[in-house]
């Protein structure tokens, strides 16, 4: 057990004939017990109990209760948690050196580990309660009312404790602070030097600090318990009493009545045409405004057996209130991808959750004042991951729909081999992901207005992957009057690695690894729908990108040819990129940092030619690349730098641009160009690196970001609020313009367009050479490269 005094062994243990096991004591302590019914497996989804004992946060321990009989009688997984207790688990000095609170975070590191590991015991991470007694009972209210644990639990049980318990909560560490440094012998002047002091003493050391005084009673709780009583006896029974009141009873009845205000708000609950749905509000330091989450609810049936490379299906009807306070499972992908290195340089993490095939859920984040018929701009976000991955957990919607009032949906949808693998014929058409996009957007056409939505006023936006999405969309004829503006961050229909002709590539490649044995497409099909989770999941980690296909139904011809033919809805737009799309996190997650950062002049046509290959270009391309974008440059660095850039044009800019063009005819466009270097990033990536893929997309949020907040300055701080007001005029407006704004104008023949940045500012003619390059001086390069080689075949 964690360190701590033999109270437990004392007085009124010995009274009850009590007996502790023989435990030995350490510090070495955070460790759990798990009690599960033997039949338990994994996929059993049992529901899970997390006790947390109690004990004035100085005293106590896992093994105190067994969960056995719990766990066999009512067929449930029991875990049993340790935290650090006393001065080692509650000590701060009230600033950075030590804030306190370790036995909390101990908790909370517990809870994520359940998250994670307790499906392997046979129990269901989606379905957690925590309960305790005490201080354990205290400790679970903490956990209700701490940013730290949203989404590790769904349920609490407080037993004589809650967070308002008078000994267990202080706003002050002076009195604890002091009582240690003179205890210590430490000095107390600076707190820094205290904490280096007493991570040096022994355990025998910091248990003679352990102790606590017990607090005075007044002349007037006197009065109000004792009175002018003279009985011994009576006395004895109302000092209890106070007691009891005072640490227990009144704590226990003022957090009842905060959870009692206005229930029907704390615990919403919304019809659908399935079902209805239970969510929670969310209160945001930020704002006034209270939110309703709606988490994890279905928009279509689960895509799996027959279902597995098919069109989504309407979900089945459910009865009572389904719950939807716990994130949906993420749809089934590589998660080393999403977890690389680029986050764990940004010390970001993702939400504890799981992946299934069961995974076609939206999140729903509206003002708590909406209601039917309150109208509200719908905003539906649609995640990014190169079609391979993400989730729509990993943006929090609370934030925009709050300081803006609109409803935010963010959709999931099918990714790699299982939401876009195709045989080119009927048997698997492909864009199973788009599908699961349509089908979301008609949930929301049929349910949005229950939760304060009109819609008769969605956008749809999305960035990267997402934002191609959206693009696409805007081509689709199966999309038709599913929304009514676009916004594409980052992504357009025509990035190069997202779209093809042909479904051959990715068909062979699936062939092969899958160890089916036939080449016959309907066989394939049949075999594919017969694999397990893992080992689809085996298969889709070979794909670090996945392109949609032309299949003649949701994409009947090339967006390109859609685009040039007015063949699309005319909704107004914006589209936009940021100014170093290629400099950083796609590099690392495309596995080219390295071949990038060892660029110089002796093997900067190599790579630059097998970019061009990588391109779809005739290799004698590689010298036009490096005129037009190295020149005669020889500093290694400079190219690198230059190298990015013409990845980025190619990727990004230059598609965004023949899109912004193609539409801009038939319907508004805006287009910008974001340009902000992110202070939090700072120390984090190279200096030169300027606004990377996904930069804005915090600013878009009200910078929550893979479930943090990030901290902003003053000025990210107004850019923030720019971009939130831009998105949602134009949610609102179709034009992203009000006069609390710097102007945006209309992309038309003057070419104006927005940059975006603590002082934003209009450009003109963005990339307007590079643009030239690539949609005229290249083709008719390659068309020169190509006579000669015809006039050869011809002779």
């Amino acid at each position: 057990m964690c360190l701590q005094s033999d109270i437990m062994t004392i007085g009124g243990a010995k009274e009850m004939n009590l007996l502790m096991h023989p435990v030995s004591m350490s510090e070495d302590c955070l460790y759990l017990n798990i009690y599960t019914p033997a039949h338990a497996h994994e996929g059993s989804n049992l529901p899970v109990m997390v006790w947390i004992h109690g004990g004035g946060l100085v005293i106590g321990m896992a093994s105190m209760t067994d969960g056995s009989i719990l766990a066999a009688t009512e067929d449930i997984v029991m875990v049993a948690i340790q935290y650090r207790l006393g001065i080692l688990g509650f000590f701060s000095t009230g600033d950075e050196h030590a804030r306190g609170n370790w036995g909390y975070l101990d908790q909370v590191a517990a809870l994520h580990w359940v998250q994670q590991n307790i499906a392997s015991f046979g129990g269901n991470p989606g379905q957690v309660t925590i309960f305790g007694a005490s201080a354990g009972g205290t400790s679970v209210s903490s956990l209700v009312v701490s940013p730290m644990s949203k989404g590790l639990f769904h349920r609490a049980i407080m037993q004589s404790g809650v967070a308002l318990l008078p000994d267990l909560i202080s706003e002050k560490s002076e009195v604890v602070y002091t009582t240690v440094a003179n205890l210590s012998g430490c000095k107390a002047e600076d707190t820094e030097a205290l904490v280096h002091c007493l991570r040096d003493k022994s355990k025998a050391e910091i248990l003679a600090i352990n102790q606590m005084l017990p607090p005075e009673c007044s002349d007037l709780l006197m009065e109000e318990y004792m009175g002018d009583i003279e009985d011994p006896q009576t006395l004895q029974a109302q000092f209890r009493n106070m007691m009891g009141d005072f640490m227990f009873v009144i704590p226990a009845l003022q957090v009842a009545h905060f959870h009692r205000q206005d229930s029907s708000e704390a615990s919403p609950i919304r019809n659908t045409h399935t079902g209805q749905v239970g969510g929670s509000l969310i209160q945001l330091s930020d704002t006034k405004v209270g939110v309703h989450s709606f988490l994890g609810i279905p928009f279509a049936k689960p895509p799996v057996g027959p279902l597995r490379f098919a069109p989504p299906e309407a979900p089945e009807p459910w009865s009572g209130v389904r719950d939807g306070t716990s994130h949906p499972a993420m749809c089934l992908q590589n998660l080393e991808m999403m977890n690389g290195e680029g986050l764990k340089d940004m010390k970001l993490t993702l939400p504890p959750l799981t992946m299934s095939e069961d995974c076609l859920h939206l999140n729903i984040y509206a003002p708590a004042h909406a209601h039917e018929g309150s109208n509200l701009p719908v905003m539906v976000w649609i995640h990014g991951g190169a079609l391979v991955g993400g989730m729509a957990s990993i943006t929090d919607g609370s934030i925009l729909a709050a300081t803006e009032d609109v409803v935010v949906v963010n959709i999931q949808y099918r990714v790699g081999v299982l939401g876009f693998f195709s045989t080119g014929d009927q048997h698997a058409r492909g864009n199973w992901g788009y599908l699961d996009q349509v089908a979301a957007l008609r949930w929301v056409q049929q349910n949005i207005a229950h939760f304060g939505g009109n819609p008769d006023q969605v956008t749809i936006f999305g960035e990267s992957a997402g934002g191609t999405s959206v693009s696409t969309h805007v081509v689709s004829p199966m999309s038709k009057g599913l929304f009514h503006g676009a916004i594409m961050e980052s992504g357009v229909a025509l990035l190069p690695d997202l779209i093809t002709d042909t479904h051959e590539k990715v068909y062979t490649t699936v062939a092969n690894l899958s160890g089916c044995e036939t080449m016959d497409s309907e066989a394939l099909v049949h075999c594919l729908r017969g694999k397990s989770e893992s080992e689809i999941l085996a298969i889709t980690k070979v794909f670090k990108i996945i392109p949609a296909v032309v299949d003649g139904v949701f994409l009947p011809r090339h967006p390109q040819e859609l685009l040039a033919s007015v063949d699309f809805h005319p909704v107004p737009s914006i589209i936009g990129v940021n100014n170093d799309e290629y400099s950083w996190i796609l590099p690392m997650v495309m596995g080219s940092a390295e071949t990038i950062k060892g660029i110089t002049r002796e093997n900067l046509q190599a790579v630059v030619k097998n970019a061009a290959a990588q391109m779809m270009l005739p290799p004698e391309c590689g010298d036009l690349l490096i005129e037009e974008y190295m020149g005669d440059t020889e500093d290694p660095q400079t190219l690198q730098i230059q190298f990015t850039e013409m990845m980025a044009d190619f990727t990004f800019v230059i598609p965004a641009l023949q899109v912004a063009h193609f539409q801009r005819s038939h319907a508004p466009v805006y287009f910008y160009e974001f340009q902000h270097q992110s202070t939090f990033l700072k120390g984090v990536r190279p200096p030169h690196v300027k606004a990377d893929h996904a930069d804005e997309v915090p600013f878009v949020f009200g910078s929550f970001f893979f479930g943090m907040k990030l901290d902003l300055t003053e000025e990210e701080k107004l850019l923030n609020r720019r971009m939130m007001k831009y998105w949602t005029n134009f949610a609102r407006y179709g034009n992203p313009n009000s006069e609390d704004l710097p102007y945006w104008p209309m992309l038309d023949h003057d070419e104006q367009y927005l940059q975006l940045d603590i002082q934003p500012a209009v450009g003109q003619a963005l990339k307007a050479r590079r643009l030239q390059f690539w949609t005229k001086t290249l083709p008719q390069k390659i068309q020169e490269l190509k006579r000669p080689q015809n006039m050869h075949k011809e002779l």
